[in-house]
């Protein structure tokens, strides 16, 4: 039983943040196809623009 409710937090967990799942998922991507994409200016780049469109949102 007590592993049914572990599989049934991790499914409600995959299912409520399905966005952030996928964003990290592409993060990573990015980061094994792109050397340079980790660095530091770029990442800033990346918060500052989301965070221009989560104000707009």
């Amino acid at each position: 039983m007590s592993n049914n409710k572990k599989g049934s937090k991790i499914k409600n967990f995959a299912v409520e943040n399905t966005m952030l799942i996928f964003a990290v998922v592409l993060f990573v991507l990015c980061l094994a196809g792109v050397p340079r994409f980790a660095t530091g200016g770029n990442i800033l780049n990346i918060m500052i623009q989301v965070s221009i469109n989560a104000l707009i949102a």
